[in-house]
Protein backbone atom coordinates (compact mmCIF):
# COMPACT_ATOMS: atom_id res chain seq x y z
CA UNK A 1 0.00 0.00 0.00
CA UNK A 2 1.36 3.56 -0.76
CA UNK A 3 0.20 6.58 0.46
CA UNK A 4 1.18 9.98 -1.32
CA UNK A 5 0.43 13.17 0.53
CA UNK A 6 -0.59 15.88 -2.56
CA UNK A 7 2.16 18.15 -1.28
CA UNK A 8 4.73 16.17 -1.40
CA UNK A 9 4.58 15.38 -4.76
CA UNK A 10 4.84 19.27 -5.91
CA UNK A 11 1.11 19.91 -6.21
CA UNK A 12 0.64 23.48 -5.23
CA UNK A 13 -2.60 23.36 -3.66
CA UNK A 14 -5.03 25.67 -2.31
CA UNK A 15 -4.99 26.45 1.46
CA UNK A 16 -8.70 24.87 1.82
CA UNK A 17 -8.12 21.66 -0.08
CA UNK A 18 -6.01 18.48 0.37
CA UNK A 19 -6.21 15.43 -1.44
CA UNK A 20 -4.18 11.91 -0.68
CA UNK A 21 -3.78 9.26 -3.46
CA UNK A 22 -3.81 5.61 -2.29
CA UNK A 23 -3.09 2.55 -4.51
CA UNK A 24 -5.25 -0.29 -3.50
CA UNK A 25 -5.66 -3.84 -4.14
CA UNK A 26 -8.70 -3.27 -6.21
CA UNK A 27 -8.97 0.43 -6.31
CA UNK A 28 -7.45 3.87 -5.95
CA UNK A 29 -8.59 5.72 -3.15
CA UNK A 30 -8.71 9.23 -3.88
CA UNK A 31 -9.61 11.16 -0.39
CA UNK A 32 -10.75 14.80 -1.08
CA UNK A 33 -10.86 17.23 2.07
CA UNK A 34 -11.99 20.72 2.03
CA UNK A 35 -13.68 22.69 -0.59
CA UNK A 36 -13.86 22.50 -4.45
CA UNK A 37 -15.02 25.07 -6.38
CA UNK A 38 -14.37 26.66 -9.59
CA UNK A 39 -11.05 28.47 -8.48
CA UNK A 40 -9.22 24.86 -7.46
CA UNK A 41 -11.54 22.29 -9.17
CA UNK A 42 -8.35 22.37 -11.84
CA UNK A 43 -6.35 20.67 -8.99
CA UNK A 44 -8.70 17.94 -8.76
CA UNK A 45 -8.44 17.50 -12.23
CA UNK A 46 -4.82 17.18 -12.38
CA UNK A 47 -4.80 14.71 -9.53
CA UNK A 48 -7.24 12.63 -11.11
CA UNK A 49 -6.33 12.43 -14.76
CA UNK A 50 -3.52 10.35 -14.78
CA UNK A 51 -4.98 7.96 -13.24
CA UNK A 52 -8.64 7.69 -15.45
CA UNK A 53 -6.34 6.72 -18.21
CA UNK A 54 -5.28 3.51 -16.95
CA UNK A 55 -6.65 0.69 -18.59
CA UNK A 56 -9.37 -0.88 -15.88
CA UNK A 57 -8.47 1.84 -13.12
CA UNK A 58 -11.39 1.77 -10.15
CA UNK A 59 -11.24 5.07 -9.07
CA UNK A 60 -13.32 5.66 -5.93
CA UNK A 61 -13.59 9.69 -4.60
CA UNK A 62 -13.52 9.58 -1.16
CA UNK A 63 -16.01 12.92 -0.37
CA UNK A 64 -16.63 12.52 3.21
CA UNK A 65 -14.39 15.28 3.72
CA UNK A 66 -15.59 17.77 1.49
CA UNK A 67 -17.29 20.84 2.56
CA UNK A 68 -18.29 22.47 -0.30
CA UNK A 69 -18.60 20.71 -4.32
CA UNK A 70 -19.62 23.57 -6.94
CA UNK A 71 -20.53 22.67 -10.67
CA UNK A 72 -17.00 22.87 -11.68
CA UNK A 73 -16.07 20.47 -9.43
CA UNK A 74 -19.06 18.16 -10.24
CA UNK A 75 -18.01 18.62 -13.93
CA UNK A 76 -14.45 17.52 -13.23
CA UNK A 77 -16.08 14.11 -11.78
CA UNK A 78 -17.97 14.09 -14.76
CA UNK A 79 -15.06 14.32 -16.75
CA UNK A 80 -13.05 11.66 -15.30
CA UNK A 81 -15.18 9.13 -15.10
CA UNK A 82 -15.93 9.45 -19.02
CA UNK A 83 -12.63 8.97 -19.46
CA UNK A 84 -12.00 6.34 -16.69
CA UNK A 85 -14.82 4.58 -18.54
CA UNK A 86 -13.71 5.15 -22.14
CA UNK A 87 -10.66 2.65 -20.68
CA UNK A 88 -12.63 0.05 -19.24
CA UNK A 89 -12.61 1.71 -15.62
CA UNK A 90 -14.64 3.55 -13.32
CA UNK A 91 -14.85 6.41 -10.80
CA UNK A 92 -17.54 6.13 -7.77
CA UNK A 93 -18.13 8.67 -4.68
CA UNK A 94 -17.97 7.25 -1.46
CA UNK A 95 -19.65 8.88 1.41
CA UNK A 96 -21.09 12.26 0.01
CA UNK A 97 -23.20 14.59 2.03
CA UNK A 98 -26.60 14.60 1.30
CA UNK A 99 -26.67 17.96 -1.16
CA UNK A 100 -23.75 16.05 -3.02
CA UNK A 101 -24.84 12.81 -3.12
CA UNK A 102 -28.84 14.47 -4.84
CA UNK A 103 -26.61 16.09 -7.65
CA UNK A 104 -23.83 13.20 -8.69
CA UNK A 105 -27.15 10.52 -8.51
CA UNK A 106 -28.88 12.93 -10.74
CA UNK A 107 -25.45 12.73 -12.83
CA UNK A 108 -25.66 8.93 -12.85
CA UNK A 109 -23.02 8.01 -10.27
CA UNK A 110 -22.66 5.47 -8.22
CA UNK A 111 -22.37 6.62 -4.75
CA UNK A 112 -21.73 4.67 -2.12
CA UNK A 113 -22.16 5.62 1.64
CA UNK A 114 -20.77 4.15 4.76
CA UNK A 115 -18.21 1.95 2.93
CA UNK A 116 -15.08 1.58 5.53
CA UNK A 117 -14.19 -1.66 3.37
CA UNK A 118 -13.14 0.18 0.57
CA UNK A 119 -11.39 3.12 3.15
CA UNK A 120 -9.29 0.16 5.31
CA UNK A 121 -5.66 -0.71 4.04
CA UNK A 122 -5.15 -4.29 3.24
Amino acid sequence: MSLVFAHEVGWDLHPLLEIWVEARAEHLLVTVSGEVTAEVAGQLRDVLDPYTGLHGQRIVVDASRLTTMDGTGLSVLDAARRRSRSHQGDVEVLDPSQDLQRCLTARGFSVRTHGPELRAGH
